[in-house]
């Protein structure tokens, strides 16, 4: 059961969207589109307790979107960073020296 008693098919019915995203690039960048289109970027989980490096994410399909937040190494494991934030565009994240794992939650606007 999700918070509130939803079921995840009742969440999945009301235009929420989820997607993993497994990183580990080690040194160097790379970026991923996580959403093409209008979304509401709900929250970002940290699921490994060794993640290093940064991460951007971006109102946009890619690094030259507007950029909504950077999230640092040493974030602690299972924290979930939420920003309820519209994005108009699409939402992309560059990846720095990042080894991780991520799960990001958004809605179709």
């Amino acid at each position: 059961m999700a918070p509130g008693g939803a079921s995840e098919r009742d969440i999945i019915a009301r235009g929420h969207k989820k997607t993993n995203s497994a990183v580990a690039t080690g040194a160097g960048s790379s970026g991923s589109l996580i959403h093409t289109g209008k979304a509401k970027l709900h929250a970002v989980v940290i699921n490994q307790p060794d993640i290093s490096g940064t991460i951007a994410i971006y109102d946009g399909t890619s690094f030259d979107g507007t950029l909504i937040a950077s999230i640092t190494g040493g974030t602690a494991v299972q924290t979930t960073l939420t920003y309820n934030v519209r994005m108009a565009t699409g939402i992309y994240a560059s990846f720095t020296a990042f080894t991780g794992d991520l799960t990001w939650s958004y809605m179709d606007a």
